[in-house]
Order: structure tokens, then C-alpha cells, then sequence
């Protein structure tokens, strides 16, 4: 088309809009599309014009053929503000409501995509594309996944469909979130419903007791550790897990016994002894800190090539002599260290309590701890 044609054109069809004739004045701009149908100006002015007369689904067409050509161009943001635009007018377009949630999460912008893709969910929803709503919900979920409430209903929606394993997984990223946003009440109560799927979920029973004794009240996760044990007794993890929630209900008897029953099953993991004696320290019973340090001092590291550098030093330290770094600790001779610890466990008997242990009792209990892990 020629310049001078294209610009009568334009004309005209100002003029027609001045005097109200708005057919009259798309009949002259669709002359200039029909020569050049990527002139982004005209099809969006054809839009408006399509909008003033009430005629959404063609405004739509004309808009979308704009922001086609813009995200084709890779103007991602005119693209957007062209899709938005359509919303406003067909708020329930399904395909518009999704190509808009797919360029936001594109561009990063990824609080507008979350709210688009939980308006789409809604829209879908509403449409009774059920499974396509869920879709959505799970889009709005991996963008964000600090929404626990996105996380919850998508957990409810799998739950009754049945699907266990997805609702599982779901209340249990509710319960990550809820913690890490410091609702720890939520939490607990999400890992609870996370349980009733899984009993035996470790990941999630960690978190249900983290987020437990945040709250200062372990008593829930004790009782489900203590049914999932039923369930697996042998669950060496869980073990390990009931042993902690002891430490934190205070219940160090309990703990102790947990972890020897870890050891008894797995002789390499008895430096979790030192998590009881820890206990026992913090707590000012230093007779029972000695005794399980004497279980240590009488023990080498099992399935290891041999003690860390600084639970070698420990062994040098315990023992009250000098050896060369090169030297191997041979733990043959930690019975040579009882003595030491007898004293130590007389010294708390009779009242002298952290000074038994202190100075140099206690940081070798500490480095010897630090060479197990």
C-alpha cells in the first residue's frame, strides 16, 4: 500500500470516529490491515473500536493478534499489558487466562504469576475442568511454595480423590511452610495429617518435631513416633528421632536408652551417645555426663578407617601423655583413661559439679565429640 493511501485511510476513519460512525471507521482501518495485517497500531485502535461497540469476542481476536506479535518480537511486557487488557473486558477466556499466567512466569514475575495461574484455577474450576484447575493449583504452588494454603487445598483435593501419596506430599510442604513462616501450630497440625498417609515418613517426622518443640510441647510427636515404632520397630531412624524428641521433653532416660538401641543395631552411629552426655551437661548432671563418657572412652569408631585428627588428639588428651600426630590413637589403650573419668564422675558425686570437668575435662569431651562427626 502506498503511503499516500494508507494515510487518506487513516483519515477517513478518524473522521468517521469524530462523528460517532464506528462501523464505517473499522471498515477503513481493516483497508489498511488487509495491505499490512502485522500493523500492531491499527489492530489494536480496531479493538478499541470493536470495544465500544460492545463486541468483546472480536475486540479479542483483534487484541490477541497484537500481543502475538509482541511476544513473537519477545516484548514480553506489551504483550502482557495487551492480555490484561482482554481480561478486563472477558475476565472468565480461558486460553488468555493461561497464556497470560505462562508469559508472567516467564518474564519472572512470579507474584502476578501465582495470583494468574490461582485466578485460572478458579476460572477452570468454575468451567468444571477439574483436573485442569488442579494444574493450575500446582503451578501456583511451585512458584510459590511458601504459600501453605495453596499447598493445603491442593492436599484436600488429592486426599479425596484418593490419592494418598500426593496428599502427603502436599501437607507436608504446608508444614514446611507454616514453620518457616513461624506457624508452628499450623505445622503441627499439617504433619499430623502428613502422618495419618505416612507414619513412617522420617523427613516429615523431623519436621513434625521441630516444629513441636518450637512450641515447647512434644507430648504429639512422642505419641506418633511411638505408633510408628509399632508399625517398624526396627526403624533405625525413627530411633534416632524418638531419642531426640526424649532430649527435648527432658526425658534424658529415655533418650539414652533409644540411642543404645540404635547402637545395638548400628555399633557405627554410638558418637549419638554424645547427644545424651550433651544433654546431660546442659542439665548440670555431670555423673551422668561422665558415665556416658565412659561408654565412649571404652568404644573405637565402628565401620570407620580409623578416629578423625581431633578425636585421635582427644584419645592423646584423655590418656595424659604426649604421642606423635603421626602416631595412630590405638583405642586398645582407652582403658588407660577410665581412671580419668572415675575421677571426674566422683568429683560431680561430691558436689564439685562443672568444675569435675572443667577446664580440661570438658574441652576434651567437646573435641573428642566434634572428631565423631
Amino acid at each position: 500500500m502506498a503511503g499516500d493511501d494508507k494515510a487518506r485511510f487513516l483519515r477517513d476513519a478518524e473522521k468517521l470516529v469524530t462523528h460517532g460512525k464506528i462501523p464505517q471507521a473499522i471498515n477503513e482501518y481493516l483497508k489498511i490491515l488487509k495491505a499490512d495485517p502485522n500493523d500492531v497500531l491499527t489492530l489494536n485502535t480496531v479493538g478499541d473500536l470493536y470495544l465500544r461497540l460492545g463486541k468483546v469476542p472480536e475486540a479479542t481476536k483483534y487484541f490477541s493478534q497484537v500481543a502475538d506479535t509482541y511476544t513473537r518480537n519477545n516484548f514480553l511486557l506489551k504483550a502482557i499489558a495487551v492480555y490484561k487488557k482482554i481480561l478486563r473486558a472477558d475476565a472468565g477466556n480461558l486460553p488468555i487466562n493461561q497464556t497470560l499466567a505462562e508469559l508472567l512466569a516467564r518474564q519472572g514475575l512470579h507474584v502476578d504469576a501465582r495470583n494468574q495461574y490461582l485466578r485460572l484455577a478458579e476460572v477452570y474450576s468454575n468451567e468444571g475442568k477439574k483436573r485442569e484447575s488442579v494444574q493450575a493449583y500446582e503451578k501456583a504452588a511451585e512458584l510459590d511454595p511458601a504459600n501453605s494454603d495453596v499447598q493445603l487445598k491442593l492436599a484436600q483435593i488429592y486426599l479425596s480423590e484418593g490419592n494418598k501419596e500426593r496428599a502427603r506430599s502436599f501437607f507436608t510442604g504446608a508444614a514446611r511452610a507454616q514453620a518457616k513462616a513461624g506457624k508452628h501450630k499450623d505445622a503441627v497440625s499439617s504433619y499430623q495429617q502428613a502422618m495419618q498417609l505416612d507414619p513412617l515418613d522420617a523427613a516429615a517426622l523431623k519436621g513434625f518435631l521441630d516444629a513441636s518443640d518450637r512450641l515447647g510441647d512434644v507430648t504429639p510427636v512422642l505419641e506418633q513416633l511411638k505408633k510408628s515404632l509399632k508399625i517398624a520397630p526396627d526403624n533405625v531412624a525413627l530411633l534416632e528421632l524418638l531419642a531426640q524428641a526424649y532430649i527435648a521433653s527432658g526425658d534424658l532416660e529415655g533418650a539414652l536408652k533409644a540411642f543404645q538401641t540404635v547402637v545395638s543395631q548400628d555399633e557405627s552411629r554410638f558418637p549419638l551417645i554424645f547427644t545424651v552426655s550433651s544433654a546431660y551437661v546442659a542439665a548440670g548432671d555431670y555423673d551422668r555426663a561422665c558415665l556416658c563418657l565412659d561408654s565412649l572412652v571404652q568404644r573405637s569408631p565402628q565401620g570407620q578407617s580409623g578416629p578423625s585428627a581431633r578425636t585421635d588428639q582427644a584419645g592423646r588428651d584423655l590418656l595424659g601423655h604426649e604421642r606423635s600426630a603421626s602416631t595412630p590413637w590405638n583405642p586398645g589403650e582407652t582403658g588407660r583413661c577410665v581412671p580419668e573419668v572415675e575421677q571426674a564422675r566422683r568429683g560431680a558425686r561430691e558436689g564439685r559439679g562443672h568444675a569435675a570437668i572443667e577446664p580440661r575435662k570438658r574441652k576434651v569431651f567437646e573435641t573428642a565429640r566434634a572428631g565423631f562427626h
